[in-house]
C-alpha cells in the first residue's frame, strides 16, 4: 500500500476512532464515509495527488472509474468542512500531524545528508593531513 495512503488512513482512523480496514471498506454507514471523505480530502490537500491517482489508492485498480466517487468526497468533504465545526477541527488536527510528520522526515533526510557530507569532509580532511605529512617527511616533493 501507498506510504501516503497509510499514515492518512492511520491518522483519520485515530482522529475519527474508527477502524482502519472499515475506514478502507465499502460500508455506507455515516460513521465511516465522513471520516473517508476527509481523508480522500487530505490526500489531496497534504500531498497533492491527482483525483484519478486517489481513486486507485482506494478503490483499485481502475481509478477511472472511481473519479466520480472522489470528486463527490471532496465536495462533500468541503461541505462538512464549511458546516461542521467538530468535523473541520478534526480535519485540521489531521492535517497538522500530516504536516508535521513531513516536515519531520525532510528533517531526517537533510540530517542524514548533513552526516553524509561530515564523514566525507573528515576522510578529505584525513588525506589532506596525510599528504603534508608525506610532504614534511620529504621536502625534496616540495622542490621537485
Amino acid at each position: 500500500m501507498d506510504e501516503r495512503l497509510e499514515t492518512v488512513i492511520e491518522i483519520v482512523s485515530k482522529i475519527f476512532n474508527v477502524d482502519k480496514v472499515e475506514l478502507k471498506g465499502k460500508c455506507r454507514e455515516r460513521r465511516l464515509v465522513e471520516p473517508r471523505h476527509i481523508a480522500i480530502k487530505l490526500l489531496m490537500d497534504a500531498y497533492g495527488i491527482r483525483q484519478y491517482h486517489i481513486g486507485t489508492l482506494m478503490y483499485g485498480n481502475d481509478g477511472k472509474q472511481h473519479h466520480k466517487t472522489v470528486a463527490h468526497a471532496i465536495n462533500n468533504a468541503c461541505n462538512m468542512i464549511d458546516q461542521f465545526p467538530e468535523i473541520r477541527d478534526k480535519y485540521h488536527r489531521c492535517y497538522s500531524i500530516i504536516a508535521g510528520s513531513f516536515v519531520a522526515s525532510k528533517l531526517n533526510l537533510l540530517y542524514s545528508e548533513k552526516m553524509e557530507l561530515t564523514r566525507r569532509l573528515t576522510k578529505v580532511n584525513f588525506d589532506i593531513e596525510k599528504f603534508e605529512g608525506k610532504l614534511n617527511d620529504n621536502p625534496a616533493l616540495i622542490t621537485s
